[in-house]
C-alpha cells in the first residue's frame, strides 16, 4: 500500500462505506421478509405490510444518508488518490499513466487496472441507486398511504449492495502491491512525442459531432418530457416513454463526452498535438472538471427523474412522482445544456 494522505482517508471511507452497505443489505432484507410475512398473514394485509416497510425505512435512512454522502465524495476522493500516486514512477506524466500500473504483470498487480475499471463502473451506479431511493422517498412522504415504502427499501438494498462490491474494490486496489511494476512505453507514461503519440487520438470531428449532437438530442427531449409531465391529459406511458427517453439520452451525452474531452479539447487546450488525454485537461483545466460535473449531475437528474415516474406507475404517488420528475427535469434540462455551452466556447476560445 502507498501511504499517504488520501491512501488513509479513501481506506476509512471505504470501510466505512462497506460496513454501511452490509447493514443496508441485512435491513433491508428483514424488512422486506417481515413485511411479506405481515402480507400473508394479515387480514388488512396490504396495510400492515406497507406499515412495516414504511417503518423499516425510518430505521434505515440515516445509514442510508450517509452511503449517499460516501458515494457522492468517493469519486473526486479516487481522483485525488490517483493523482498522488502520479509521482510514484518514473515517467509517468498523469492519471492515465496509473490507471496502467500492473498491466501485463502476474499475481495480485495484474489486478489492479481490472479493480480500477470495476470502480468506474461501481460509483456512478452507487450515486445512481443512493440518489434513486432519495428521490422515491421523498413521493413516498408526501402520499397517504406510502405505497411506495417496500420500493424505497429495495433501492436500499440494491445501494447496500453496489457499496460492497465498490468498497471491497477499492480497498483491495488500496492494499495490491504496487511499486515493483514497471510501465510499457505509452501515452502519459513517458514525454511525448510525435511519434508515440501517433495513434493515440481518435476522429475529433467525429466525436465533436456525437457529443454535440447528442446534446441537441437531449435538449429536445427535454422539452418533451416536460411537456408530458406537466400536461394532465398525457397518459402515464407518454410519461414514462418520455422521462426514460431523455434519462438515456442524457446518460449516452455523458458517455460521447469522453471521446470529445479527450480527442477535440485535450489536444486543443494543451497545445500539445496528438496528446488524447481527458485527464491532463481536468487537471490543467479545472473549468471543465466543473463542466464534466455539471454534465453528470444533469444526467444522474435525468434518471432519478424516470426512476420516480417508473416507481409511481399505477399508484396514489403518481403526482407527487410528476412533481418531483418536472423539477429533476428542468435542472437536468438547464446542466446538460449548459455543460455543452462551456465545452463549445472553451473549444472556440482555445
Amino acid at each position: 500500500m502507498i501511504v499517504n494522505a488520501y491512501s488513509v482517508v479513501a481506506a476509512f471511507t471505504s470501510v466505512l462505506e462497506l460496513v454501511l452497505g452490509v447493514v443496508a443489505v441485512a435491513g433491508a432484507w428483514r424488512i422486506l421478509r417481515r413485511a411479506r410475512g405481515a402480507s400473508s398473514s394479515s387480514s388488512s394485509s396490504v396495510a400492515s405490510a406497507t406499515d412495516v416497510a414504511d417503518a423499516g425505512v425510518l430505521g434505515l435512512f440515516l445509514p442510508g444518508i450517509v452511503l449517499a454522502a460516501l458515494a457522492a465524495s468517493s469519486v473526486p476522493l479516487l481522483g485525488l488518490l490517483l493523482q498522488s500516486y502520479v509521482p510514484q514512477w518514473p515517467g509517468v506524466m498523469c492519471v492515465r499513466g496509473v490507471l496502467r500500473i500492473g498491466t501485463g504483470s502476474q499475481g495480485a498487480p495484474s489486478l489492479l487496472p481490472t479493480l480500477l475499471t470495476t470502480l468506474a463502473v461501481t460509483k456512478p451506479l452507487l450515486i445512481f441507486a443512493t440518489g434513486a431511493w432519495i428521490s422515491v422517498h421523498l413521493v413516498n412522504r408526501a402520499t397517504r398511504a406510502a405505497p411506495l415504502s417496500r420500493t424505497v427499501v429495495g433501492w436500499i438494498a440494491v445501494s447496500g449492495l453496489l457499496a460492497v462490491v465498490d468498497a471491497s474494490a477499492e480497498t483491495a486496489y488500496l492494499f495490491i502491491p504496487k511499486q515493483e511494476r514497471f510501465l510499457e512505453a505509452g501515452c502519459c507514461t513517458i514525454p511525448l512525442s510525435a511519434t508515440t503519440a501517433a495513434g493515440e487520438v481518435g476522429d475529433p470531428v467525429r466525436a465533436a459531432a456525437a457529443f454535440f449532437g447528442l446534446a441537441a438530442g437531449s435538449i429536445a427531449a427535454f422539452v418533451l418530457a416536460l411537456r408530458a409531465t406537466s400536461a394532465e391529459s398525457s397518459s402515464a406511458t407518454a410519461r414514462v416513454m418520455w422521462t426514460v427517453g431523455t434519462a438515456a439520452g442524457s446518460v449516452a451525452t455523458v458517455w460521447a463526452g469522453g471521446p470529445f474531452l479527450a480527442d477535440v479539447l485535450s489536444p486543443t487546450r494543451l497545445s500539445v498535438p496528438g496528446h488524447a488525454c481527458a485527464y491532463c485537461l481536468l487537471g490543467d483545466a479545472p473549468e471543465y472538471a466543473l463542466g464534466a460535473a455539471l454534465i453528470a449531475a444533469g444526467a444522474f437528474a435525468a434518471a432519478w427523474a424516470a426512476t420516480v415516474v417508473l416507481a409511481s406507475r399505477g399508484s396514489e404517488a403518481e403526482g407527487a412522482a410528476g412533481d418531483l420528475a418536472r423539477r429533476l427535469l428542468r435542472f437536468a434540462a438547464f446542466a446538460v445544456p449548459a455543460s455543452a455551452a462551456m465545452a463549445l466556447v472553451g473549444w472556440r476560445l482555445a
